[in-house]
């Protein structure tokens, strides 16, 4: 991995940590799976005096200092699995004391409590239909495909990854920066349409939790300011069983609405054709017509010539 692969790959794992919304599991099986496939990303821990962190029992008043504390040190210059898991540890005992900054959002937090798009979540017809054939790159795909339903909400599309992840285990991969797959920009006055598209084909290259999850964010914000294309459709309610055929219609209509009009437009084309075929077709005709016009007032006068010679 070059430098700037490890910087991004580095600040992907910190926003996680960062972002309440993040579980321990999650940032355990991420940590893993970056010991286990791009082991750069690591630093070794540095011999330091402060080693006492590693030993986090009985958290003290001043556990949210430490774990600030460490965390500045994972930004700046010691990213080591030591470090990293003794800020999960804490992160998650701050998380349990109800500290702010560690507890998640009451609108977040409580969603699924409170949202029953994510308690009652039924999946789209084409994500359950490709998702029980089990082609992987298909099932990628039909997922990628449910952020272009503006019916759904980050809270349904989040429902949706974390229905699909469950339904299959290697849907994701570890996010990396490489060719065609750029790194994620964290200022949102550069989430435009067209950066949207672009993470869009990163995820085709990498499809990794963490740009799935940024597509979510930038389509998000795209949508509050009612960007074409985004603006969500009016009115969004949870997706029952009702839903699920309506969606399921949508796209059938979609691929319909597709077909017709490369139909209509060969149609178009045909008729065209045909109507220039036609006009020239009857060139000749009128040719032909007006020879045999000429023709036959030949004929004529060559007739009257000969009756007179004759008489």
């Amino acid at each position: 991995m070059t430098d700037g692969m490890i910087v991004s790959a580095r600040k992907a794992y910190l926003a996680l940590l960062k972002d309440p919304r993040t579980t321990t599991v999650q940032l355990q099986e991420r940590l893993d799976e970056i010991e286990k496939n791009e082991p750069e990303i690591l630093d070794a821990l540095h011999p330091e005096t402060d080693r006492d962190f590693l030993n986090f029992d009985t958290p003290t008043n001043k556990s949210s200092e430490s774990y600030y504390n460490n965390l500045g040190k994972l930004e700046n210059y010691n990213f080591s699995r030591e470090r990293i898991e003794y800020v999960i540890r804490a992160r998650e005992h701050l998380k349990k004391l109800g500290v702010i900054g560690f507890v998640a959002p009451v609108s977040s937090q409580n969603r699924e409590s409170s949202n029953p798009v994510t308690v009652n979540y039924t999946p789209s017809g084409n994500l359950r239909q490709f998702v029980q054939k089990g082609d992987l790159p298909t099932i990628r795909t039909a997922l990628r495909m449910e952020l272009n339903d503006n019916s759904l909400t980050s809270a349904d599309l989040e429902a949706a990854m974390a229905w699909t992840q469950r339904q299959v285990p290697g849907l994701f991969e570890p996010f990396v920066e490489k060719s065609f797959a750029r790194g994620m920009e964290t200022d949102q006055k550069l989430w435009t349409s067209q950066y949207y598209d672009s993470q869009t084909v990163y995820l085709k290259t990498n499809y990794s939790v963490e740009r799935f999850r940024h597509l979510i964010q930038i389509r998000s914000l795209l949508r509050q300011q009612g960007v074409e294309g985004f603006a969500p459709l009016s009115p969004i309610a949870p997706r029952s069983a009702s839903d699920t055929r309506a969606a399921a219609h949508a796209h059938s209509d979609i691929s319909q609405i597709a077909g017709n009009h490369r139909h209509t437009g060969m149609t178009g084309y045909t008729a065209a054709t045909q109507q220039n075929s036609s006009e020239w077709s009857c060139i000749p005709f009128k040719v032909l017509l007006i020879i045999g016009c000429s023709l036959a007032a030949a004929v004529v006068v060559v007739m009257r010539l000969l009756m007179n010679q004759n008489s």
